[in-house]
């Protein structure tokens, strides 16, 4: 497939409608989340790399191609309860593979049009952190969103469904740096504290493009279709920070609420 996208001229996508299909299995699995085996993997995903290096040259555009493998292939793998989910060994063995890949084949740029979080990752794994990483994760996933659905009513046919959300940790309201700043495009904290501070000073810097949709599910197909949505930011002063809350209003209209169709 790397190889027919690199030689093609143009490449044309027919469809009708905008969609993408899950299958559930029973036991809820899914591969692309099974353990593997981190030497024969990336062993494989160096050839896919040396066909993009036969048919690019050195720049913007390879790095581009390379960015997708770092994103979903590698720096995925190292944050969040994927990592955590993993025995302390396995993590090791994925970090050294990574990183292997990391430095033989990637060029800053690649990291560089990460997001922020990512780049945080990227470069603790381009510097053998190992315990930082997984404290990072530990980080991570304490920190979750919270929709709170509000009033519900119906207005000239159509359903109105007003809520609001914003991050938590522990249950309680997430305080995010009431001074914002865009995490950088190399970033090397010191610390773990340094590498959150990061994070979060960027949450409240690109607060005023965040959004929160409003999904509806078809009960016998599973077909799930986002709804039209109106979002206000609200920057909530809390002891030295602020809390960053979304107000929302998602319309449903009965006729078109299944991708166009009633």
């Amino acid at each position: 497939m790397t190889e027919a996208y690199l030689a093609a001229d143009n490449v044309a996508v027919l469809s009708d409608y905008v969609c993408y299909y899950h299958i559930k299995r029973e036991d809820a699995s899914n591969a692309g989340f099974q353990r593997f085996d981190p030497v024969g993997y990336f062993k494989n995903l160096r050839e896919a790399l040396d066909v993009v290096e036969k048919y690019t040259e050195p720049g913007a555009a390879r790095d581009k191609i390379f960015r997708r493998w770092l994103r979903v292939e590698m720096m995925e793998r190292l944050g969040g309860g994927r990592l955590l989910k993993a025995p302390d060994d396995y993590r090791r063995e994925l970090l050294k593979e990574i990183r292997g890949v990391m430095t033989e084949r990637f060029g800053p740029g690649v990291a560089a049009g990460l997001g922020p979080r990512l780049r945080v990752v990227a470069a603790l794994a381009a510097a053998d952190r190992y315990d930082d990483l997984v404290d990072l994760a530990e980080w991570e996933a304490s920190l979750k969103p919270k929709a709170v659905p509000g009033e519900i009513e119906w207005r000239d046919g159509k359903l109105l469904v007003h809520y609001q959300a914003e991050f938590v940790i522990d249950g309680k309201p997430a305080i995010f740096p009431a001074e914002g700043a865009p995490a950088p495009k190399h970033p090397e904290p010191k610390t773990l504290a340094e590498a959150t501070h990061m994070l979060t000073a960027d949450a409240t810097h690109v607060f005023k493009k965040a959004t929160a949709d409003l999904v509806v599910r078809e009960r016998t197909s599973a077909a799930s279709h986002f709804q039209p949505v109106q979002i206000s930011h609200e920057t909530v002063a809390d002891g030295d920070g602020v809390r960053l809350v979304l107000h929302a209003t998602a319309t449903i209209d009965p006729a078109t609420a299944a991708g166009g169709s009633r």
